[in-house]
């Protein structure tokens, strides 16, 4: 019968319209695909040029990925300046009724020589400017910017928050099965 291998992709979440597509992939082994959905905030769509992901669409086209039989992956970036104090449990909401397999909950990390980058440079935004000892900071996870609402330390906190929220036993159980 041959080797019978299973992966998986990153997609804009627009896949989920496209019922043959994922009746090829998963009939190929697809099994998971991550979905950059970047937040459920509209106005942090448009604001990072995402004008492509509507968040009416989200959790339809997550539905109609997972009834093909793969797996989805929610990718959700914090510390936009039009965020909200509510943007991690409006979000960690979003992800718990959309069953989502699982999440990357990362924060705004503006890498050196991008746009946003000297947009918080120059603003006096950025907390690790010291490269290359600083680049250990860059991970995601930290808080290298003073967001324009709240703190590093808050932001910090409420993702580190949410990811126990939705990465213990009973809430993996009631997403997963």
């Amino acid at each position: 019968t041959g080797v019978r291998k299973f992966w998986g992709t990153q997609a804009t979440q627009d896949l989920g319209q496209d019922d043959e597509l994922l009746k090829l992939m998963y009939k190929a082994g697809c099994r998971v695909v991550l979905y950059g959905l970047e937040s459920i905030n509209p106005e942090v769509l448009s604001g990072v040029n995402k004008r492509f992901n509507k968040v009416e669409d989200f959790k339809v086209n997550i539905r109609n990925t997972q009834r093909h039989g793969i797996a989805v992956i929610g990718s959700f970036v914090f510390g936009f300046d039009s965020d909200d104090p509510d943007a991690f449990d409006a979000t960690v909401r979003f992800i718990k009724k959309s069953r989502l397999a699982a999440q990357n909950l990362n924060l705004l990390c503006p890498f050196p020589g991008t746009r946003i980058f000297n947009k918080f440079l120059q603003s006096g935004r950025l907390r690790y400017v010291n490269f290359p000892e600083d680049w250990e900071r860059y991970t995601l996870k930290d808080a290298v910017i003073n967001p324009k609402k709240g703190s590093a330390l808050e932001l910090y906190i409420r993702r580190r928050d949410a990811e126990y929220a939705l990465n213990n036993i009973p809430m993996l159980a009631q997403r997963t099965f």
